[in-house]
């Protein structure tokens, strides 16, 4: 083989190598097979991680309304108007029951709030917040750009999905990104994409819900992970219902029973630690979410079994049976 010959040869590997590199690297770009998620320090899951989880639900928030910080309307509040909202707010409502039961509380007149006092903790803290506003605060006249919003939105994912790495039991981390999968992502594409988007945004969140379950039920020494399975299992069942097909409600069913059956777990391992003196040792606060949440998990199930009894009935299958109380 003479030398042309050998480099015609070379030439056409290369070739071939590099339209099948092409071709698989693809296909790996389209499932996200080169997005790195390392668990550095293992932080992922450990006690520093499910702390830092906490710790990111107000930058989180601070970056989606692109330097305002999220707040309630009403006396002492100055309601900013954010186009991200629309969704957003109607609803976290669902997903914090309790979460702001002391602003409630104080905007509807029923408590007072004292102001806090001066302490160099509490001036750190606000001039940090000032600096991520100033930092996030647009400055530019001008609307955002297509493109611009897609960024937001790709950052904004990132955040909570992070946030919810970090601690998947957490109450508020497993919230604030399922809603953003099931609402923010379809509300903000054009309209002739929004079904395409709304399918894949579906498809993520029931992925979220379940592998939520999955893991939140693994923790049964943690009250509030299985509260937050129960939560989880709750959105799962309510995507099924969505789907208004005998397929979905039957699948809805299972998920309203896993459901119930999180709650009966949580209501066990709260009166084992009563009975070892243990509950008292979790915060007042913690303890009170944990009340308010575990009360709206109940009248949401309660609902659910309600809603697919009578669409039984209306079809002739078979029904299910309420919740315990215990």
């Amino acid at each position: 083989m003479n030398l042309n010959a050998k480099r015609w040869s070379a030439g056409a590997v290369l070739i071939l190598g590099g339209l099948a590199w092409a071709a698989n690297a693809s296909a790996l770009m389209s499932g996200n097979a080169f997005e790195g998620r390392a668990n550095i320090l293992t932080l992922k899951g450990s006690p520093f991680g499910r702390t830092l989880a906490v710790a990111m639900r107000g930058p989180v928030d601070v970056y989606w309304h692109q330097g305002e910080a999220h707040h309630v309307s009403g006396p002492g509040n100055d309601a900013h108007d954010c186009a991200n909202c629309s969704t957003h707010d109607a609803a976290c409502e669902e997903h914090t029951p309790g979460g702001t039961a002391d602003m409630r509380e104080a905007v509807n007149g029923t408590k007072t709030v004292d102001p806090p006092r001066w302490s160099l903790r509490t001036f750190a803290l606000d001039q940090i917040a000032d600096w991520r506003k100033a930092f996030y605060t647009r400055t530019n006249p001008f609307g955002s750009t297509k493109m611009h919003e897609a960024y937001i939105m790709s950052e904004t994912e990132k955040r909570l999905r992070l946030s919810y790495e970090m601690d998947p039991g957490n109450f508020a981390a497993y919230g604030s990104y399922f809603l953003f999968l099931s609402e923010a992502l379809s509300a903000w594409e054009k309209e002739e994409r929004r079904d395409e988007v709304h399918r894949r945004a579906r498809s993520a969140a029931l992925q979220l819900s379940y592998q939520t379950i999955q893991v939140c039920r693994g923790r049964q020494d943690d009250p509030a992970a299985l509260l937050t399975a129960a939560v989880a299992a709750h959105d799962h069942a309510n995507l099924l219902i969505g789907t208004r097909t005998a397929e979905g409600l039957e699948r809805a069913r299972r998920f309203v029973a896993i459901q119930d059956a999180c709650l009966r777990e949580f209501g066990a391992l709260r009166e084992r630690l009563e009975s070892a003196g243990q509950w008292e040792r979790i915060p007042s606060q913690r303890l009170l979410e944990m009340d308010l949440q575990e009360d709206l998990l109940r009248k949401y199930l309660q609902a659910n079994i309600d809603y697919l009894n009578s669409k039984a009935s209306r079809q002739t299958t078979k029904s299910i049976t309420s919740p315990s109380t215990s």
